[in-house]
């Protein structure tokens, strides 16, 4: 009777191991598009991003039992950011470089990404970003703030959260990055 005692034991926590839920580590990679004129003319423009959010974290996936598990990165989203923002201004006609007289920053002021415990899943991500530019003496900024939302059966692995991410960081730089600013930095 012990051993049978013993065996249920084993296999209860066998299963409750599998169904642990670990953290997730991404790696991010948003590829804003652009669909409008080049405007740009060959103008150069410095070009920075920056993270200024409170937490490093990028998201939870919730688990009711053990606790939520959080999704990290080992990049610099500031970094990150500057490099989608210059390839997003480049396609436009504008050259990404050291410029005197032209600036771009980005600040990504919030990024939340939550996968819920019950299932279907509930995958909601949302960025809040926030811009500063300089041409000259004259000075122009803006917000934006971008969500997208999914259900899915099973838990996204971590190549789909980045995914989610991804798409709502690309999202929300193509809905930053209007023509009347494109048009302000490119004004002689």
């Amino acid at each position: 009777m012990n051993r049978l005692a013993l065996a249920v034991a084993l296999a209860g926590a066998m299963i409750l191991a599998g169904c642990a839920q670990t953290g997730q580590q991404l790696t991010l990679d948003p590829q804003p598009r652009s669909e409008g004129a080049a405007v740009g003319d060959g103008v150069t423009v410095t070009v920075s991003g920056q993270d200024g959010r409170e937490e490093s974290r990028l998201g939870v996936l919730e688990n009711r039992r053990q606790g939520d598990a959080e999704l990290t990165t080992d990049q610099d989203l500031g970094e990150l950011v500057a490099a989608a923002v210059a390839d997003l201004i480049e396609s436009r006609g504008f050259q990404a470089g050291d410029s005197q007289r032209r600036e771009l920053a980005v600040t990504v002021n919030r990024l939340e990404h939550r996968v819920s415990s019950e299932v279907p899943r509930r995958v909601e991500t949302r960025v809040e970003l926030a811009f500063e530019a300089r041409n000259g003496d004259r000075r122009l900024s803006g917000r934006n703030r971008h969500a997208r939302s999914d259900q899915v059966s099973g838990r996204p692995s971590a190549e789909e959260n980045a995914a989610y991410i991804d798409a709502t960081l690309a999202g929300g730089l193509e809905r930053l990055l209007t023509d009347e600013l494109l048009r302000f930095l490119a004004q002689p």
